[in-house]
């Protein structure tokens, strides 16, 4: 009795994942939410005259030169070398 009560249990549970499962059916407006989505972002960039439509929103930061960049561990700088350089120079001469 207790296993035909666990084997009912079981299918109802399997019943209800199957049943909640998305059908081939639900994705037929994805086209529609997508373009109504389009949409209202073009309305939103109309309302503030302040934002380009083509340009993207993010955020992005100030542009880094390439030279002061980290290459394998180095930086590429030569301001960087000369001052270690002379930092050390001074450092010899003061034990000296």
């Amino acid at each position: 009795m207790k296993s035909i009560a666990a084997v009912v249990c079981t299918l109802l549970l399997v019943s209800t994942l199957i049943s909640a499962a998305p059908s081939y059916m639900d994705y037929e407006n994805a086209k529609d939410l997508y373009e109504l989505l389009l949409q209202r972002d073009l309305i939103d960039s109309m309302g503030n005259s302040l934002i380009d439509p083509n340009q993207h929103r993010m955020v992005r930061k100030n542009q880094r030169s390439p030279s002061l960049r980290l290459r394998f561990g180095r930086r590429s700088d030569p301001a960087l070398y000369q001052n270690a350089l002379n930092a050390e120079y001074h450092n010899d001469s003061d034990v000296n």
